[in-house]
């Protein structure tokens, strides 16, 4: 009887465990597919900064593959400009402060890409393990802020100018 009771009990066990490992499984295929499938930029970094996953819409922001990124830092596709910029938000989120800034990578063409980066801290067993961002490109919207810009400028001069004769 004991042995038939120990039977079912672990019959149960393993049912249930192969169970979980179905939901955990679909569960993070679901989350990998969402991630994948963002317009937006998403990373995750470890510790001591160093890319853990970036999805292939960062990677093709930088005309890069997602594998050509993983293992490197943010650095290195910071404009040196935006370098120190980038370190003095790294350490608010080591205190455990999200944030939002503004930011210029560079692609491997060279060409300098707007961004908005939003970050949150990442904490394993109350220690800094990292950070969760997403990356969206405005690089679109700061050119048009720049057409707006210097049309409003020769608009003015011109105006300025008939007005300055008479």
């Amino acid at each position: 009887y004991e042995i038939n009771t120990l039977e079912q009990t672990y019959n149960y066990l393993i049912t249930s465990l192969q169970d979980s490992q179905k939901k955990l499984q679909a569960e993070r295929d679901f989350a990998l597919l969402v991630m994948e499938s963002m317009r937006e930029g998403l990373t995750i970094t470890n510790a001591s900064e160093h890319f853990e996953y970036v999805n292939p819409a960062y990677a093709n922001f930088l005309g890069l593959s997602p594998d050509q990124i993983t293992g490197r830092t943010p650095n290195d596709v910071t404009h040196p400009e935006d370098l120190d910029k980038s370190a003095e938000e790294v350490e608010l989120r080591k205190g455990g402060k999200s944030s939002s800034y503004e930011l210029r990578l560079l692609a491997s063409d060279g060409t300098e890409i707007n961004v908005l980066i939003s970050s949150a801290p990442r904490f394993q067993d109350g220690k800094y393990a990292g950070s969760i961002s997403v990356i969206t490109n405005i690089s679109q919207r700061a050119r048009l802020e720049q057409m707006k810009s210097d049309f409003i400028n020769r608009a003015s001069h011109e105006l300025r100018t008939p007005l300055t004769t008479a």
